[in-house]
């Protein structure tokens, strides 16, 4: 950090410059997956507890990760029902929101309901945490776009610029009057 305190046209500087910035980015970005990780591994610990504490009847919930369109894993909350014709469970999607709400009473759920309960509403807020990072990083990407693409394309120009005058310099020609050059490079 000394090197970012230093005055002067010195050209390390900028890499100082750049590398902090570079860090500082990774970091957070690092910093943001770790704690995603760190929910996605409490809504999987949740989801071992809602099953065990849940009844096999219908109406369970439980909370599954399925992929998202932006290629994440995000988990999901469904309610699986017995369907009595064709005897198997099918699992229904639910909001996130009030889940807490949608905890059963009737027959064996009632022994456990009130942590299922405070379960569901734990998971609400994870699930809202998480849902606040996971879009932090993606605006992030989305927003770094088209700016990386600009960034990019100013840079071959003024790299070109550059190389131009690093080739005249070479050449010996520094000492030669360059404005003609210039009002040329700007007036195209």
């Amino acid at each position: 950090m000394e090197a970012l305190n230093t005055v002067g046209t010195d050209p390390l500087r900028q890499i100082y410059i750049e590398a902090a910035l570079f860090d500082l980015g990774v970091t957070r970005l690092n910093e943001i997956a770790e704690r995603v990780m760190v929910l996605d591994h409490w809504l999987i610990h949740i989801d071992l507890l809602l099953d065990r504490l849940q009844p096999q009847h219908s109406g369970r919930i439980r909370i599954h990760f399925e992929t998202a369109r932006s290629g994440l894993r995000t988990p999901v909350p469904k309610v699986w029902n017995w369907m009595r014709l064709s005897k198997e469970w099918r699992a229904k999607r639910v909001g996130g929101a009030r889940l807490a709400m949608r905890a059963k009473t009737a027959r064996g759920f009632h022994q456990n309901h009130m942590v299922v309960k405070e379960l569901l509403s734990a998971v609400t807020e994870l699930m809202r945490v998480r849902s606040s990072l996971v879009s932090t990083v993606l605006a992030l990407k989305i927003a770094g776009d088209p700016r990386v693409a600009a960034a990019t394309a100013r840079t071959e120009e003024f790299a070109k610029t550059v190389c131009k005058i690093q080739t005249a310099v070479q050449a010996g020609k520094h000492q030669v009057d360059f404005s003609a050059w210039y009002r040329e490079r700007n007036e195209v």
